[in-house]
């Protein structure tokens, strides 16, 4: 009895996964040369190290924390960030980052914490 069930609840699942559009991975009508995959490396601006975190705010960039300092990456090239003014983060090493829902980054560095607000750098 149980094994009846589980056929039928197999069955009844591929059929509508067969009827569902969303269901293919890949668009059918297109050819594997058509889809493209991009690496970026050091030639394309990405330091030399571990990127050891990721973030993207709301504004649609993503952030990278490396050994070597934090990078704005906006899909095209990756520039090395640093803060506007006189002052920077409390080190170079970045170990996490969190982008908070009003745009804030938060950067974890190995001497301290900072914020990004997009206009100011805060401290501590």
């Amino acid at each position: 009895m149980r094994r009846v069930r589980r056929k039928q609840a197999a069955v009844v699942l591929c059929v509508l996964a067969g009827l569902c559009p969303c269901a293919f991975a890949l668009n059918p009508s297109l050819d594997i040369s058509q889809y493209a995959h991009k690496a970026w490396t050091i030639r394309e601006g990405f330091f030399k190290g571990i990127i050891s975190s990721i973030a993207q705010t709301p504004d649609g960039y993503l952030w990278l924390g490396t050994d070597f300092g934090l990078l704005r990456f906006d899909g095209v090239r990756p520039v090395e960030w640093t803060p506007p003014g006189p002052g920077g983060l409390p080190s170079s090493r970045i170990q996490t980052l969190f982008a908070a829902r009003d745009g804030t980054l938060w950067i974890g560095t190995r001497a301290g914490l900072a914020s990004w607000n997009g206009a100011r750098l805060g401290l501590g």
